[in-house]
């Protein structure tokens, strides 16, 4: 990559594998792949994953410039974290058919709401989180959509679990599967820290 002649910037240089004009490369700019005939237009990638667009539907490729989520989904939001993977533990948000929805790594669709994605309030993955008519925020996940309603929640990157006031105005810390972390408790205000393992 620090080959005299070489065109690369210092953002091309932290990762392996970049694409340009929808041609994968490696750091000396030799070509991997070619994707002029799969995609319209190709993104950089986000970890291991890039979004690639066909006939304004979305995707997402591996760096072996394989198609890993099928070109259909109407938007592969772009989680608002700067360097936050696409397929993050595992999953991904989607929008098909103007709904928010969830796919796998092997690109099937494992959750598909009844929300538009226009009322999608955070993509914090592994929660979407979704502002009912009462203000009240929605949260769905790989389990679909819990069906308690929370106020004051709070995703915290990457964690598997997040806080909230339910009903009764207590605190809850719930996981992805809607339980309880920790039993309900009455506080001024919650927050916690993950640890890098989790």
């Amino acid at each position: 990559a620090f080959a005299k002649g070489c065109t690369l910037t210092p953002e091309e240089v932290t990762q392996d594998v970049y694409i340009s004009n929808r041609l994968g490369k490696d750091l000396q700019g030799n070509i991997l792949f070619d994707l002029t005939g799969v995609a319209d237009y190709c993104d950089n990638y986000r970890g291991n994953y890039a979004r690639f667009e066909k006939d304004d539907l979305y995707g997402l490729i591996d760096k072996q410039g394989n198609v890993v989520v099928p070109c259909e989904y109407d938007e592969i939001p772009v989680v608002s974290y700067e360097d936050y993977p696409f397929l993050h533990q595992g999953y991904q948000p989607v929008v098909k058919d103007g709904n928010i929805g969830i796919v796998d790594m092997a690109g099937n669709l494992v959750y598909l709401s009844r929300y538009s994605e226009d009322v999608a309030r955070t993509y914090n993955f592994p929660f979407i989180s979704v502002e009912d008519t009462n203000g009240e925020t929605i949260v769905i996940s790989i389990a679909g959509e819990f069906q308690e309603h929370f106020t004051d929640a709070r995703f915290y990157g990457n964690s598997q679990i997040f806080t909230a006031k339910n009903s009764e105005g207590k605190y809850v810390v719930k996981d992805i599967s809607g339980n309880d972390v920790i039993p309900p408790f009455e506080a001024d205000y919650a927050s916690f820290n993950v640890s890098n393992d989790g």
